[in-house]
Parts: C-alpha cells; structure tokens; sequence
C-alpha cells in the first residue's frame, strides 16, 4: 500500500531568505508522461493538456497556526501517490503573527517534470498584534489528473527554499548538489523530551458593556518559553468578570489546554451592577520549561473558542 512520505526540511541559514536542506520519500517508481500546465495559485487552475493528459488539476493553501517564528523558517515536501496529490507543510516568516499564508504559485514544467510553489503572507486584517516575526504554519496541496510530478520545489515569497525528488531520500536547496553534514533533518528526530508546564497566570485588561463573539488568539513564544493567549470572553452582566479555570498538557499529544470562567466579582455582593452583558478582555500566559507543546487551545467555560499549532513542520500535517 503506497502512503504519502514526508520528511521535516529544516532551515540552515537565518533569515527569510534561509536555504534548507532536507529529506524526502515517495512512492516507488518514476512518474510517467504529463502534460503542460500552469496553475495560477488561487486553485482556478487551467487544465492545458498535451497528448491527452492534464497536469494540475486543483491547487490550495490553508493556514494551520500562527505564532513568534521559533527558528528559520522550513517546509516539508510530501508526495502523495494514492490521492494523486503533491502536500507541502511548513512554515514562513511574516513581519507579524497576525498574517495568514498565501499561495503565490503553483506551476507544473512538462519538459522538466517540476512542481513549482511558492508560498507568502499577507495580512489577517488584525486590529493589534504582538511585537514579533511571525511565523507562519501552512499546508498547500497540488492535486494532478494523472501522475505526479517527478521533482517538487518550495519557495517563500520568491526565495527559494528546497527541492525534492520523487522516489527519493534526499533534497537540496535550489542549485546546489548533495550536501553532507547535516545531521539536523536525516531522520527528523531531535529531541524526545517533553515539555513540562510550569504554571498559569490570567489577567483582565478591560471590562466594557456590550455584547461579543468568543474569541481568542494564540501566540507561541520560544524564546520566552510560554504559550500566551488574549481574548473576550462575554460575561452575563457586570458583576462578572474572567479568571482561570483548568490548564492541562497532554504529553502523549504534546497539546495543552486552557479553560477561561467567568466568575462573580469578589465585591460582586457590595455593589449594584449593571444588569446588561459585558465584554471581558484578557491575556493568559501558560509558562513551560523544557520547550513548548505542539498544540495549544482555549475554551470559555467549557467551550472551545480557539486553537493553534506552534509554528513548525509537522504541525497540520496532513497526512
């Protein structure tokens, strides 16, 4: 049975522009004739055929977590013979967390038999955003009509990343030979430790009447070895206001999760209060040590309200 093979690609340069090197598998055996086509990016590709077969068939782009970028930026090539598709994850940089990725190009070269996708950002319409470079968690997907392509290469906002070949076990940068010497990305296991939360904190930033829809955004911080979470919680009337419920970390899952309650005010039973909702803003930070969790989620009394994968690789993956 042929499965989708994927391996981490980790970055080996600073920056946006970073090169990676990496490692790739896919199904046995070269991938046969194909055709001429030129997807455009916004999955409204064209299906331009040549001797009766059609390249790219559909193409997308969805953002899977935002957060503090952690690292260099890096992406993971993933071919996917059973689905006839082509699966990318990974994560650019952005000037903030408060954007969402983009897929700039997707593009098939018959007479080389090369993928091409390029992935950017553009802003996710935020009001506000934490002071940080953003790192963003993506996966595009590359469906074709008949066989997959024989070589697949990434870039982040027109720079190039990585390239990997079907069939293969390795990857290079663009333009470059075998590399040797990088230990980090040969099996794409580094560390087995687990994170160990440490504590939690809440505080209110604002109480004001009027009614709202539950929300909450999450940012990873790795240099800060914290999880931090804001957002508005609606409260009944204006007695109320957010506290700290439960904070759990799954280990096993490697998730951690945080409930916000709303409770009566401590001076609640000495004071008249208004009898109309409120909104109630807050930040939450959850500490760790050790690292941070792959996933992080935020429920209100009970319900969850929002959630997020801490910027790496094999967060959303979609295998």
């Amino acid at each position: 049975m042929t499965r989708l093979s994927r391996r981490e690609v980790l970055c080996t340069t600073a920056g946006v522009g970073a090169l990676v090197v990496a490692g790739c598998t896919g199904g046995a055996g070269d991938p046969g004739g194909r055709s001429t086509d030129d997807g455009s990016g916004d999955g409204e590709n064209s299906d331009t055929t040549e001797g009766g077969s059609a390249a790219i068939a559909d193409s997308s782009v969805r953002t899977v977590g935002t957060g503090c970028l952690s690292g260099d930026q890096r992406t993971d090539i993933g071919f996917d013979d059973e689905a006839g598709r082509v699966v990318v994850t990974g994560v650019v940089g952005a000037p903030t967390p408060c954007h969402v990725a983009t897929l700039r190009e997707a593009s098939y070269d018959a007479g080389e038999g090369r993928l091409s996708v390029d992935i950017g950002t553009e802003p996710d319409g935020s009001d506000s955003c934490v002071d940080c470079v953003g790192g963003i968690a993506y996966e595009a997907t590359v469906a074709f009509e008949t066989d997959l392509p024989r070589e697949a290469s990434v870039a982040h906002d027109g720079q190039g990343l990585a390239s990997a070949a079907y069939g293969s076990t390795s990857a290079t940068p663009p333009g470059e030979g075998d590399r040797t010497g990088d230990s980090a990305g040969s099996d794409g296991d580094t560390d087995d430790s687990s994170p160990v939360l440490e504590g939690a904190a809440l505080t209110v930033t604002d109480i004001s009447a009027g009614a709202t829809e539950a929300s909450a955004d999450i940012v990873f911080r790795p240099d800060a070895n914290e999880v931090r979470g804001r957002g508005v919680i609606q409260g009944n009337d204006g007695c109320e206001t957010a506290a700290l419920g439960e904070v759990s970390h799954d280990p096993e899952a490697d998730a951690v999760a945080v409930d916000i309650v709303t409770v009566d005010r401590e001076e609640a039973e000495e004071r008249a209060c208004t009898q109309e909702l409120v909104r109630i803003s807050y930040e939450v930070t959850v500490d760790f040590s050790g690292g941070l969790p792959r996933e992080a989620s935020v429920a209100h009394d009970g319900q969850g309200v929002g959630a997020a994968a801490h910027g790496s690789a094999s967060a959303g993956d979609g295998s």
